[in-house]
């Protein structure tokens, strides 16, 4: 259907190289900013009041790593408006 590989058409990419470049810039932009707020906004306790050396960061095996147990945190928003 799209030619000889996946993602192109027989007039070339179906998006051009350029665009996917800048979207992906934006994208990790975007992430960055939203994480920065969070972390700024916000003071992080853990659950049930766990201490940090009491975390079990034990991981499960998989092409990324991801934590055995999930992290579970509340927020408590810190900025006071005037």
């Amino acid at each position: 259907m799209f030619g000889r590989s996946e993602g192109t058409h027989k007039h070339g990419p179906i998006m051009p190289k350029s665009s996917t470049q800048r979207g992906s810039k934006l994208g990790l932009t975007m992430v960055r900013l939203i994480l920065a707020q969070l972390v700024h906004c916000f003071e992080w306790k853990l659950l049930n009041g766990i201490s940090p050396h009491e975390l079990d960061m034990s991981e499960k095996f998989g092409s990324s790593v991801p934590r055995a147990n999930h992290l579970i945190v509340v927020p408590n928003y810190r900025i006071v408006k005037h």
